[in-house]
């Protein structure tokens, strides 16, 4: 559900950010090595640019940030792009103010989100298991998540950071867990801030992909390959008296993925050392 900044929410001062340049990209790579940052580099920079192209890899775990050069070059005799990295000195004022950034937001997430949102009985949404298929569910969700909150003042007058590394930092800082009354999880995120002008724009809060979890903490499946896996996939376990668990898991795989335009899904029950293992076979 968007939402205008000016009545509601997440509110960016942005008297001199900005799109980035042309030839300018940013991601996230968190608790990357520097050969990872590079690879990092490499993936976002696209290669049908003959020439260079500027790319900012952002640690947020790390509050650290780098700049390379990616140069990409045909070679006639292999028919292939081969690309260089090169790593670049930073401006020290974007560096700056990419860490301020970062820490003012992670403070107003504890103070706003703490360590999570418990979803109330009476939006009539029991478990996370009833999201996965359910567009309405979500964003009903979205919006509680939304008025929960409330007002975020997330100064950032005068920083030099462009939109696009405004919102990548966002959408990887700003993660709510919310708590369903049976006490399966899932996560929101805070994204899609595109500001267009100085107090105007919209966000939303929405749903992270593969995030649900039943209250054992097994992913819930969102489609057939997370259900099988590879030709066994023993994910889903449980305490043996907790077997009520393992039965909705099993309910919900063979409602949804039962019979899937690849054949037919089989799980089967092992009972080992206290624990009930569910494994799933696709046939």
């Amino acid at each position: 559900m968007k939402n205008l900044i000016a009545s509601i929410g997440f509110i960016l001062l942005t008297a001199t950010a900005q799109n980035a340049e042309a030839g300018e990209y940013w991601d996230v790579c968190n608790s990357c090595s520097s050969t990872e940052q590079k690879w990092a580099a490499e993936r976002i920079s696209p290669n049908y640019r003959r020439g260079s192209n500027t790319v900012y890899i952002m640690d947020i775990d790390s509050k650290t940030i780098n700049k390379y050069k990616v140069t990409s070059r045909y070679h006639d005799r292999e028919g292939v792009t081969i690309e260089t990295v090169t790593s670049l000195s930073i401006d020290s004022q974007l560096e700056l103010d990419y860490k301020s950034y970062v820490n003012e937001l992670e403070q107003q997430k504890l103070d706003l989100v703490g360590n999570g949102i418990e979803l109330p009985s009476s939006l009539g949404i029991n478990s996370a298991f009833d999201i996965i298929h359910n567009s309405g569910f979500r964003n009903s969700i979205s919006t509680h998540v939304s008025t929960h909150i409330g007002f975020i003042d997330v100064k950032v007058a005068g920083l030099v950071l462009p939109l696009t590394a405004i919102d990548k930092i966002a959408s990887v800082v700003f993660i709510v867990p919310v708590t369903f009354p049976d006490g399966s999880t899932a996560n929101w995120v805070l994204t899609g801030s595109s500001l267009t002008g100085t107090f105007t724009g919209e966000y939303e809060y929405t749903y992270v992909e593969g995030s649900a979890k039943d209250r054992q903490g097994n992913n819930i499946p969102e489609n057939t390959d997370d259900a099988v896996g590879t030709a066994t996939y023993d994910n889903y376990e449980s305490s043996a008296e907790n077997t009520a668990d393992m039965l909705r898991m099993d309910d919900f795989i063979n409602q949804w993925y039962g019979n899937s335009g690849g054949g037919t899904i089989t799980c089967t029950w092992k009972f080992s050392d206290g624990t009930a293992t569910i494994t799933c076979k696709l046939s």
